[in-house]
């Protein structure tokens, strides 16, 4: 079974309209409320291509309630932990000429619902695979994503993170099979600009030795680069589309990279699914959906990088 762990999930208010102005009555010429929350949208895509897996994490409020709801909508299975006090969080998205994001803090989690997520974690099996993705709140500190990753290891579940950079080496240790930041995060991890592909395929490689067996490192316009454990490096640019809306690309490459993966493919060609989820969600309205995931995947072009010199 595969499980997506979001320590802060939210509804996202997509808003679309025409010259957004700082400081103005804005009126937007479209709405749309997702269920949000990176581990959350990692669920809404592997639904779209075809495979089943478990939500997990933390709600709280009336909004959390809708997150409940919103899944059970797009029959997508939750285990949310309820948190008593507070609400969980609303981020709104504009998308105009340049895409603006305010993100909502989520509730406090209080010890008690930290306890039963664990024990949750703690009943996986070593044939599950776990999804960890997102933002961490405060409340929860910075041994969360450690604490997970080593009770994971313990169990011997197959998990991946797709976590803040500063988080990166809390799960390092604990091997993790692929960890996918993007070219900041990557370079906020290491203290550094990631802004070319042989960049970002040295620092993949670093993450390797250090642990992680696969990392993709996703670079916007630039495409994406993959150090990965059957010794390669593979990139991929770009695909040429209109770009619509890139919240949830990420998370739909990760989708990609596992959904590939769980289907017994290759590293190279779930690299390549992950490169055709992300730009599907891209170049539409919320995170991947498989027709455009499977339409753009015969553009997509896989190639070895020589990371000899």
């Amino acid at each position: 079974m595969i499980y997506t762990l979001t320590p802060n999930p939210s509804l996202d208010l997509l808003c679309f309209c025409d010259g957004f102005a700082a400081g103005k009555i804005n009126r937007a010429s479209r709405q749309v409320v997702l269920p949000g929350g990176k581990g959350i949208n990692v669920s809404l895509v592997l639904k779209e291509l075809g495979i089943d897996s478990t939500v997990l994490g933390f709600e709280a409020g009336f909004s959390g309630q809708e997150i409940r709801r919103m899944l059970a909508d797009n029959g997508i299975k939750e285990e949310l932990v309820h948190v008593d006090s507070g609400c969980s969080r609303i981020n709104v998205k504009i998308s105009s000429d340049t895409e603006t994001e305010l993100n909502g803090p989520g509730p406090d989690i209080d010890d008690s619902a930290v306890k039963a997520l664990m024990t949750r974690l703690d009943h996986l099996e070593k044939s599950d695979i776990l999804i960890m993705s997102g933002s961490i709140p405060s409340s929860l500190g910075s041994s969360f994503c450690g604490n997970v990753a080593s009770l994971l290891e313990e169990s011997g579940v197959m998990f991946a993170a797709d976590i803040p950079g500063k988080d990166l080496g809390s799960v390092i240790p604990y091997q993790p099979f692929v960890l996918k930041p993007n070219s900041d995060e990557l370079g906020e991890y290491y203290g550094t600009s990631i802004d070319t592909r042989e960049k970002a395929a040295e620092y993949a490689l670093k993450l390797r030795s250090e642990g992680a067996h696969n990392v993709i490192v996703s670079m916007g316009a630039d495409g994406a680069v993959m150090a990965s454990d059957d010794e390669n490096v593979y990139a991929a640019d770009a695909l040429t589309g209109d770009v619509v809306n890139t919240v949830g690309a990420g998370d739909s490459m990760l989708a990609g990279f596992v959904s590939g993966i769980s289907r017994g493919m290759n590293r190279e060609d779930s690299f390549r699914l992950a490169v055709a989820a992300g730009s599907a969600c891209a170049f539409g309205e919320g995170t991947a959906k498989d027709a455009e995931t499977e339409a753009l995947l015969p553009h997509v072009s896989v190639f070895r990088l020589d990371t000899s010199a």
